[in-house]
């Protein structure tokens, strides 16, 4: 048998093997596997917070709100009597929120009284209040926003704001 046809089928396969970089059987040791660069903030993304009103209202006056319970009002509001506005609010995201973040109560949209708070667990309710006395009669709108510079980065900012009409009779 001739040597030479297999020998020369044997060099065109490693010039291939050169040429070609996969082209070669076996595995191959010299060479580099590429990775996606790694994302040093999509552990973040998914730790957001979520801060999310869940019900506002009016509550009767009580000089310490902390001590004695809060009443809800049921009726229209009355014309120079001292109310609580009320905002019950939570952290629905799996992240904490960190840092200051401001509260607002707005009548008619005009901002009637801010709360500034700091830091609130994922999970963690909390109730916001602002004193109020109506003044003019008729239909009024209350309205109550949530981190209102955006200063919380949070997983859904669509449910910073919540409002409800309301009537102040004589």
């Amino acid at each position: 048998m001739n040597k030479r046809p297999l020998a020369g089928l044997c060099l065109a396969l490693l010039v291939l093997a050169a040429v070609i970089p996969n082209a070669a059987a076996g595995p191959q040791t010299n060479q580099t596997i590429k990775k996606a660069p790694l994302d040093p903030n999509a552990g973040i993304l998914l730790l957001k917070p979520d801060l999310v009103i869940r019900k506002i209202w009016f509550a009767k006056w009580v000089e310490n709100p902390n001590v004695s319970p809060l009443v809800p009002i049921t009726t229209s509001l009355k014309q120079g009597v001292k109310v609580w506005m009320v905002c019950d609010l939570g952290n629905d995201g799996p992240g904490n929120v960190k840092g200051l973040w401001t509260l607002g109560f707005y009548i008619d949209g005009v901002m009637k009284w801010n709360n500034s708070w700091g830091d609130l667990g994922a999970g963690k309710p909390l109730r916001g209040l602002g004193p109020y006395t109506p003044g003019a009669l008729g239909s009024h709108n209350y309205k109550c926003t949530l981190d209102v510079y955006a200063q919380i980065t949070e997983s859904h900012e669509d449910n910073n704001n919540k409002e409800i009409l309301f009537m102040v009779i004589k």
